[in-house]
């Protein structure tokens, strides 16, 4: 399974990285605004996760390019909102631009990997949607 990790901190990035090759994940992490439309545009990705506030570029538009694509080409890539923005607007507005999971960034590492193993699961397996 392959993993595009999409943020501005190198640090969380990395905790990302960590967390997903645990599970069985090959990861390629973006850094830079430049990268990120050739990523989604040349790559095949069975998950994305990416930032709401990236500089020059956000989250929200990030996602729109990758469900743009994905009507051109007949497919639907699994993307998961990871933000420090955490309300029930942000949630929604999140959804609606075609996020099929949304996750809170934590301060406290083994709660953050354990609400994102439970994110991952539920977005990859949709039939256990609570």
């Amino acid at each position: 399974m392959k993993a595009l990790t999409i943020d501005d901190d190198p640090h969380f990035l990395k905790i990302l990285e960590l967390h997903l090759r645990n599970i069985g994940y090959t990861t390629t992490a973006i850094q830079t605004p430049g990268g990120i439309l050739k990523a989604i545009s040349e790559g095949k990705y069975d998950l994305i996760l990416v930032d709401w506030m990236i500089p020059e570029v956000d989250g929200i538009t990030v996602i729109k390019a990758i469900r743009s694509r994905d009507r051109y080409l007949g497919h639907h890539t699994r993307v998961i909102m990871v933000t420090a923005i955490n309300n029930a607007l942000a949630r929604s507005y999140a959804q609606q631009s075609g996020a099929d999971g949304f996750l809170a960034k934590s301060e406290n590492p083994e709660t953050f990997g354990l609400q994102l193993m439970n994110t991952i699961r539920t977005v990859m397996n949709p039939a256990i949607r609570t």
